[in-house]
């Protein structure tokens, strides 16, 4: 069943100016909610170890994205299931996130 989830940054983890610490997303579960990008164009390529670009029409950048704003160290993420999702909010949604503009 989906769910809301909270998504952050670790403690220990250096957040610098123009980046996310936290979001909150819809998600299938705790794997799904961890490879979701705050911002919605960007997606998780596993073989490259990073994020890439997701054009608009559905194609993704070959090259890996370095300055996307989240980081790459999925593992160090620290996820909270909230509570259950309503039927009517899509799977990958991002309700809410926290950037720090620089």
């Amino acid at each position: 069943m989906k769910g809301l989830f909270k998504v952050s940054r670790c403690d220990t983890d250096h957040i610098d100016y123009d980046e996310f610490d936290s979001f909150v997303c819809v998600a299938e579960d705790v794997e799904s909610a961890r490879r979701t990008h705050p911002r919605k164009h960007y997606v998780w390529n596993k073989r490259s170890g990073g994020w890439h670009f997701r054009f608009a029409e559905g194609n993704i950048e070959d090259d890996k994205c370095d300055h996307h704003g989240w980081t790459t160290d999925l593992n160090s993420l620290v996820i909270e299931c909230l509570t259950t999702a309503g039927v009517e909010l899509p799977v990958g949604r991002v309700v809410v996130a926290s950037f720090n503009a620089g």
